[in-house]
């Protein structure tokens, strides 16, 4: 079970979105601005687990990314699962730099754990929730600013 964050003063961003949405016509581009602003609120715990990973060769550092999560397969379909809100990852996301990433972080019987994900996460999650409002707005603001230049041309 996940712990429920409360958050207040996202009622400006909701009527921010309404009119991004009105002005560009299109309902998906309120949806991409508040990917980027999770993406830009989540490179905290990016670039904290970057600096924490250890390093052999850089793949297992270079491979940590943040990025949208994509919609699975449903089961014995070709159908893919409705996704009704945004997910956003960070972690180690190629195979040849993320296949030793679990036996890092948790470590193995003959290998003690060298966990870098966990406390990226730890140390940085606060600050994420505290400035995603700021990004959210940022991005919806930029988009929305965006959206009037190009309305204003087409008249």
């Amino acid at each position: 079970m996940q712990p429920k964050i409360k958050t207040s003063g996202f009622k400006g961003l909701e009527d921010a979105l309404i009119e991004l949405e009105q002005f560009s016509g299109r309902t998906n581009t309120g949806k991409n601005a508040v990917r980027r602003g999770m993406r830009n609120a989540m490179k905290r715990i990016e670039d904290k687990a970057k600096s924490l990973a250890p390093v052999d060769d850089g793949e297992l550092r270079d491979s940590i990314k943040t990025k949208n999560a994509k919609a699975k397969r449903q089961r014995g379909s070709y159908k893919f699962e409705r996704q009704t809100g945004i997910s956003i990852l960070t972690g180690p996301t190629t195979y040849k730099g993320g296949r030793y990433a679990y036996f890092q972080e948790f470590g193995t019987v003959e290998m003690p754990a060298n966990p870098f994900m966990r406390p990226a996460a730890d140390s940085e999650g606060q600050n994420v929730i505290d400035i995603v409002g700021d990004e959210l707005r940022d991005a919806i603001d930029k988009s929305l600013a965006r959206a009037r230049k190009k309305a204003a041309r087409s008249t």
